[in-house]
């Protein structure tokens, strides 16, 4: 039996394509066991160097945290009790030395002045009248002197009146003390007033007010503290870091100045044993920064004798001289 063409070139057609499945489908096979089997040569990767610093190149500097402490601190305390009541300046003021920066009222320390200036003066008057009554006395025996000679009036007169101007001369003397004394309390009172007026010692700016308007002030109270222009920064470091004194350090107060300083003092830090509390020099700027204020601070590798700060080449008050190059 034959079968029709038709139908020949049909199941032809059909086996072409099964065949052709069959093959692709061990090359997918035969490329799937090529990938996984494992290899003895090294992939060939690109790997980009890492940079290298040279030789000649300065190493990276060291920055910590730092905090501003105030140079000096003073603590201005009252010379004599009584009710504050001016306070004449307030937080982050300026204080000239010698500023008076506050005064007390002590109305019963008023009137105890007053009444010594006049006790004083009534016994100077005493003193003065005592004087002459001495002298007037003492006329009076010289007077005498003469006539008891010749037997005018009795020795006892004379006696009399030489007792009578030893009396004056004891009275004036002790009238002369009185008043010195008198003289002396009513200083020591005046000095009491003056201590109203509290003064601001060293001067500085006002960190800290102890004391507000109205408050009743003992003798020795603390009133206020000052802090000086002047701030020195510490910070603290690992012990593994090269710090040591006269090294230069530069603090970044914001982040438009820098100012220059070195360090003055390293010491070991107590709470703990891994690290070191550096201390700088006094450093001013204007304006100064605050006391307790963070800043930046970084230790430079190569020290320098350069020391003035950002303000100072600014303005032009820097004391760095340029390099002389050396002539061919």
């Amino acid at each position: 039996m034959r079968w029709p063409r038709m139908l020949t070139w049909a199941w032809r057609a059909r086996a072409r394509l099964l065949l052709g499945m069959l093959v692709a489908q061990g090359a997918c096979s035969r490329a799937d066991a090529a990938v996984g089997a494992p290899t003895d040569r090294p992939l060939d990767i690109a790997v980009e160097p890492t940079p290298r610093t040279a030789p000649d190149e300065p190493e990276q500097e060291a920055s910590f945290l730092g905090l501003v402490v105030a140079a000096r601190e003073e603590v201005v305390a009252v010379r004599t009790g009584g009710r504050l009541a001016e306070l004449l300046v307030g937080l982050g003021d300026l204080v000239e030395p010698g500023g008076i920066v506050a005064r007390l009222d002590d109305p019963g320390l008023g009137f105890a002045h007053q009444r010594a200036l006049a006790s004083s003066a009534s016994a100077h008057a005493e003193a003065l009248a005592s004087e002459v009554s001495w002298a007037r006395a003492s006329e009076d025996e010289v007077r005498l002197h003469v006539p008891a000679l010749e037997g005018v009036i009795s020795s006892e007169e004379q006696r009399h009146a030489t007792h009578t101007a030893l009396g004056l001369r004891a009275e004036a003397r002790a009238a002369h003390a009185r008043a010195k004394e008198a003289k002396l309390h009513g200083k020591e009172l005046a000095q009491a007033l003056a201590g109203l007026s509290v003064r601001g010692g060293l001067g500085g700016r006002v960190a800290v007010l102890h004391r507000q308007l109205g408050e009743t002030l003992k003798v020795g109270d603390s009133l206020l503290t000052l802090v000086s222009r002047e701030v020195l920064v510490r910070f603290a470091v690992p012990s593994s870091v090269a710090v040591q004194a006269g090294q230069i350090v530069s603090i970044s107060l914001d982040a438009k100045r820098i100012v220059r300083t070195t360090v003055t003092r390293v010491a070991p830090r107590v709470d703990q044993a891994q690290m070191l509390l550096v201390e700088t020099a006094p450093v001013a700027a204007t304006p100064a920064p605050l006391v307790g204020n963070t800043c930046r601070v970084r230790l430079e590798a190569d020290g320098g004798n350069d020391l003035a700060s950002s303000d100072d080449v600014a303005s032009g008050k820097t004391n760095h001289q340029p390099r002389k190059e050396p002539k061919p």
